[in-house]
């Protein structure tokens, strides 16, 4: 598709621009990743691999929409080993955040949490945006 921009001065001098712009389909948003922050706003890194139960953490999914921008995301998490995913909770606003507390009583399990994002448009990101974070245990 070619765009032509025309512009006219109050004297009647015209002049153009025109641009080849190339028409993509609409994809579904994407996660790269999820972010575990402390309670308050620091990023406790990728490399996280235990938190204490009833420890609240902040989850800060990384998403992105080349068509239109993201919407809303969804946050849940399962145990390990365990078929039931419970949600956090849905965040409709950047940047996009959730408050989450440690469950008690699976000391030494791991944790997965999941997220999805729905575009401006509608769109779902395909799957769950899975990342097995951590074994929490009593530190």
């Amino acid at each position: 598709m070619k765009l032509i921009i025309m512009a006219t001065d109050g004297a009647g001098n015209v002049t153009s621009l025109d641009r080849t712009v190339i028409i993509n389909e609409n994809n579904p948003p994407q996660i790269t990743k999820i972010q575990i922050l402390d309670s308050k706003g620091f990023n406790l890194g990728a490399m996280v691999t235990q938190l204490a139960e009833g420890r609240q953490i902040i989850l800060d999914p990384v998403a992105s929409d080349f068509e239109t921008g993201i919407d809303m995301i969804r946050m849940f998490y399962k145990i390990e080993g365990t078929e039931e995913i419970r949600q956090i909770g849905v965040d409709e606003a950047a940047p996009f955040q959730f408050h989450f507390k440690i469950p008690s009583g699976n000391v030494g399990n791991k944790l997965i949490f999941m997220a999805k994002a729905v575009d401006t448009d509608g769109f779902e990101s395909e799957t769950f945006f899975e990342q097995r974070v951590c074994e929490y245990n009593v530190l």
